[in-house]
């Protein structure tokens, strides 16, 4: 939802184009485009539906209901083919590097895992975490493959999306809870430290 809003509000605020996203010249490769143009044509969703019975022009809907009707993993496909200017848009709405892109392009690797209900515990991921300059210490020692290495990532972004997440407490219930093996999924003894020193 976060990234989303940012594409339709960041983005087309910086254009001042609530259309921006069906002009090819704003992404450096366009045969993905076509795919995702003719999808939100294509789409069953009541919103999209109803945009079409009621307008004729233009062709496409506007920008909120275009990235409303794409996954996350298409999403996180579009924006690593953005140019320069519209990737530091993005990584300044969460005050970060441009290593912001990549790091929901590891999340939707590993939402897809979920998604599919395949395992995420006891394996390593194929797509390995590039440790970021900031966070060396956290990633000290932490299998870049590993479940923990993603949940730092997660850690990373929920600190500038929602800092007042409670969602680390409940890892540590389900963990609990259930005794899992944590090590198994990489994650070192002072896992909920490492995390909480994340700012």
């Amino acid at each position: 939802m976060s990234l989303k809003c940012v594409l339709t509000y960041e983005i087309s605020k910086d254009k001042n184009n609530n259309y921006w996203y069906i002009d090819k010249s704003n992404f450096q490769e366009d045969e993905n485009i076509e795919k995702f143009l003719d999808k939100v044509k294509e789409s069953k969703e009541i919103y999209i539906q109803h945009y079409y019975k009621k307008y004729d022009s233009p062709e496409y809907p506007p920008v909120w209901m275009f990235f409303e009707s794409l996954s996350f993993g298409e999403c996180s496909r579009l924006i690593r083919n953005l140019y320069e200017n519209d990737r530091q848009i993005i990584a300044g709405s969460y005050k970060m590097s441009k290593a912001v892109i990549q790091m929901f392009h590891y999340l939707s690797n590993l939402r897809n895992f979920c998604a599919h209900h395949s395992r995420v515990w006891n394996r390593g991921f194929p797509m390995k975490i590039s440790p970021y300059k900031k966070y060396q210490e956290v990633f000290n020692n932490v299998r870049k493959d590993s479940l923990f290495a993603y949940i730092i990532v997660i850690q990373i972004l929920l600190k500038r999306i929602n800092p007042k997440s409670n969602w680390l407490d409940k890892l540590e219930d389900l963990i609990l809870e259930y005794n899992v093996e944590i090590y198994r999924m990489g994650f070192p003894n002072d896992w909920k430290d490492r995390l909480n020193s994340i700012i």
